[in-house]
């Protein structure tokens, strides 16, 4: 299964918004820091199931983690 692609812009500002390092959020959200650290950089593709539960911990829409790619 392909992983989407995430605004890597967006993601960082929010947790910067919600005072959140990755520690944290892979804490609440139970990913690994490595795996958040790659979302965070763009090196990683979330599997689309995984947005909405990272979107509820950084208090934004799921659409605005992601980068929308053309079919």
């Amino acid at each position: 299964m392909k992983g989407v692609k995430i605004n890597t812009e967006v993601f960082n500002e929010m947790l910067d918004r919600n005072f959140m390092t990755q520690a944290d959020l892979a804490q609440k959200t139970g990913f690994s820091r490595a795996t958040i650290c790659g979302y965070a950089n763009g090196t990683k593709r979330p599997l689309k199931n995984t947005i909405p539960k990272l979107a509820k911990k950084l208090k934004c829409k799921p659409e605005e983690l992601v980068i929308r790619e053309e079919a």
